[in-house]
């Protein structure tokens, strides 16, 4: 599975939550590296804020004790795999945050970049330090938060087999009598570096598109004059649009990310710089998502795709997705809407027009890789769990539940695409 997506999409974040559910053991092992992100995240952010209330709207602090927290907090190192912070330096960038000047920018965000994590890092930057008596201990819902730039191409391992783990995972389509490895390939986001993306175009059995729903109003890292949303739009368009695109001949999906904060912050006014041609009456958060995902639909028409509206922030969120995911993958459509009318979770995540092509018939479906043909029929949308799989030399086996952990491994070794392989009108410059 390939994941894609533009920069601070939420991609990471998804793959974080998949780490933490299945493999948390690993996870312990990353803590230090993700309180080191953390606290480097903190520490970006204020400066950020600081050298735009003074570049970009030549204000300054007149207050003594705001000036030497200004200055205290510029000199701080953010750098490096082991940032020096502590309660001082925490009840520095705290006084920062509190000042009206630092909340008057901050309210401008829109007009520049900044992390969209920023209120969650300065709301708990003094419980991110050390106490004289105890070390800070993160929450999950810190980890998650964690921003850390994804450069190069990463491979997630992710193992299925038949056991009797715990009925959490049940209902994962497994089509398979013994372990199957899926493989998540996750690459940066940033625009440099998208040139690596189609060097994974090739033996790819079902792509994801991550589409953060607050671009409407928040600029690129790399480019300030551009809108998040536009970016992703312009580079879905590249990847999906062409009826001969390489990707199309496998399953889509498409995942609206960061729906909570799209509704919590919705600004009609900001909605409408990124889309002037949405007519203005009846303009409310549901109504302009309804038209993102129309041109989202249009933009992704040649695909076979499906829709999922979610934020990665929420671990159940996120284990229906995977759900969605491989049963698009593994099956076909309409497995994840019969699958959706059993899970009131995922009906609530698949876009609302596409349920309606639901149906009761029975289908037969296959798996085909290198080694074998598995192959079962389904019917009236009943569970994998029971069926009877078959392989290619007539061997069955019972399909229990799932036990499913995750290795992290940096790829090193990738297929090239060759340009034999791209489709004659594909838009190489956007992704480039």
């Amino acid at each position: 599975m390939l994941i894609l997506g533009c920069g601070e999409a939420g991609k990471t974040t998804i793959l974080n939550q998949i780490d933490l559910m299945f493999n948390p053991s690993a996870s312990r092992l990353k803590i230090p590296i993700l309180i080191n992100g953390l606290r480097t995240n903190v520490i970006a952010s204020i400066q950020h804020l600081i050298n735009v209330m003074e570049e970009k709207y030549e204000l300054k602090f007149k207050d003594p004790d705001l000036v030497m927290s200004r200055n205290h907090v510029i000199g701080m190192d953010c750098s490096g795999d082991h940032v020096h912070y502590d309660r001082d330096d925490a009840g520095h960038i705290a006084s920062l945050w509190d000042s009206l000047k630092i909340k008057e920018v901050y309210e401008k965000r829109t007009e520049f970049w900044i992390l969209e994590s920023t209120n969650y890092y300065m709301e708990n930057c003094v419980r991110f330090a050390d106490t004289d008596t105890e070390k800070f201990a993160p929450t999950e819902l810190d980890l998650l938060n964690v921003r850390v730039k994804t450069t190069g191409v990463h491979e997630y391992d992710f193992y299925q087999t038949l056991s009797s783990a715990s009925e959490k995972y049940q209902g994962v389509v497994n089509a398979n009598a013994v372990d199957i490895i899926w493989k998540i390939v996750d690459v940066g986001g940033q625009q440099s570096e998208r040139r690596k993306w189609m060097s994974q175009f090739s033996n790819v059995d079902s792509s994801i598109f991550v589409i953060n729903l607050c671009g409407y109003q928040s600029v690129m890292f790399e480019n300030p004059d551009k809108l998040r949303m536009h970016d992703s739009l312009n580079v879905l368009k590249s990847i999906y649009g062409s009826p001969t695109a390489v990707l199309n001949a496998k399953p889509l999906t498409v995942i609206f990310n960061k729906v909570d904060m799209y509704h919590e912050t919705f600004n009609a006014e900001n909605f409408l710089k990124c889309f002037d041609d949405y007519p203005k009456e009846d303009l409310n958060s549901v109504h302009a998502l309804t038209y993102i995902k129309a041109a989202v639909k249009q933009l992704t028409s040649n695909a076979n795709v499906q829709y999922l509206t979610m934020n990665a922030i929420s671990t159940d969120e996120v284990l229906t997705c995977l759900k969605a995911v491989q049963c698009h993958t593994f099956v076909d459509r309409e497995e994840s809407f019969r699958m959706a009318l059993k899970d009131p979770k995922l009906l609530d995540m698949l876009d609302d027009s596409d349920t309606a092509s639901v149906s009761s018939r029975g289908t037969r479906t296959s798996f085909r890789d290198n080694n074998s043909h598995i192959s079962r029929n389904s019917s009236n949308g009943k569970s994998m769990r029971g069926a009877t799989l078959t392989d290619s030399n007539g061997v069955e086996g019972k399909v229990k539940s799932r036990r499913a952990r995750i290795t992290h491994k940096f790829n090193v070794q990738n297929p090239i695409l060759s340009l034999a392989d791209l489709p004659n009108d594909a838009d190489l410059n956007s992704i480039v």
